[in-house]
């Protein structure tokens, strides 16, 4: 487990660090999340976690669903208590709703790197999101050219995490570090990183940056304002993290599957029916 522990993650270069909050910062009581299109590989959550559509499913976990996975549970427990209305009205600072919560195995191609691609892939990425779900599903998956690479994590077995702490990425956003609860989770997530390597090298063709060293994680906030950010920051992030840390008493989350989604935004995930 140490070998996840020891870990440590570059955020200069984080997709997270992209504007998916209206620039400039402006408070509204629901967040106003900016289009920020993509598609990444990310584990199944447990239970029934989709809303189904005429052609595609996305990611909505409802609260009698979200009471059964006992760490999204504690997460939205400690959000809850750290007063998120208050936060985002002094400091911009946003929680994802835990209808969403989600844990990302490998980022594609998103808005954040678009500038990096190649001219031929930059087009080509904006054409399969140019009408959101609709056109992208019309040519999933994105970037077949490579082969079919849809199915590149099948087989991996059951992924057992937990709680491992409360991080700020950068001024962006606070997540819940998690890392591998036995053995046979960390002999699991070091065949993930083996093919993470593989589907990193067939898209570098596109200009694609390669994936971060893996950290899972849940994203549960975000930051509109890098000043306040650092604010809120220094003022608080103490208090917050004893907060999460005393909320989690060894709750774990089994993941058994991973998929290909797009998304729109930070809190519209889908991926076909």
């Amino acid at each position: 487990m140490d070998m996840f522990q020891k870990l440590q993650y570059d955020t200069s270069s984080d997709s997270g660090s992209a504007k998916v909050l209206p620039s400039p910062p402006v408070y509204t009581p629901e967040p106003l999340w900016q289009p920020f299109a993509g598609f990444s590989f990310l584990f199944r959550n447990p239970g029934n976690s989709l809303s189904a559509f005429d052609a595609y499913q996305k990611i909505h976990i409802d609260e009698s669903v979200l009471q059964t996975i006992d760490l999204y549970a504690d997460i939205a427990k400690a959000v809850s208590i750290i007063d998120p209305v208050a936060l985002a009205r002094r400091f911009l600072f946003f929680a994802l709703p835990s209808s969403t919560y989600h844990v990302t195995v490998w980022d594609g191609i998103n808005k954040g790197i678009e500038d990096q691609l190649n001219p031929d892939a930059r087009t080509l990425f904006n054409k399969y999101f140019s009408e959101g779900v609709a056109s992208a599903l019309r040519t999933w998956p994105p970037f077949d050219d490579i082969g079919d690479y849809t199915k590149l994590f099948d087989g991996i077995g059951s992924i057992e995490l937990q709680y491992n702490g409360l991080k700020a990425r950068g001024k962006t956003v606070l997540v819940v570090e998690l890392k591998p609860a036995d053995p046979e989770s960390i002999k699991a997530l070091e065949e993930v990183m083996k093919r993470r390597k593989d589907l990193d090298k067939r898209f570098a063709r596109y200009g694609k940056p390669e994936n971060h060293p893996l950290i899972p994680h849940v994203a549960v906030r975000y930051f509109s304002d890098s000043n306040l950010a650092s604010s809120a920051l220094d003022q608080h992030m103490d208090r917050w993290i004893c907060v999460f840390d005393k909320m989690f008493n060894g709750n774990k989350i089994k993941f058994k599957e991973i998929d290909l989604y797009g998304f729109l935004d930070m809190v519209t995930y889908f991926k076909p029916r």
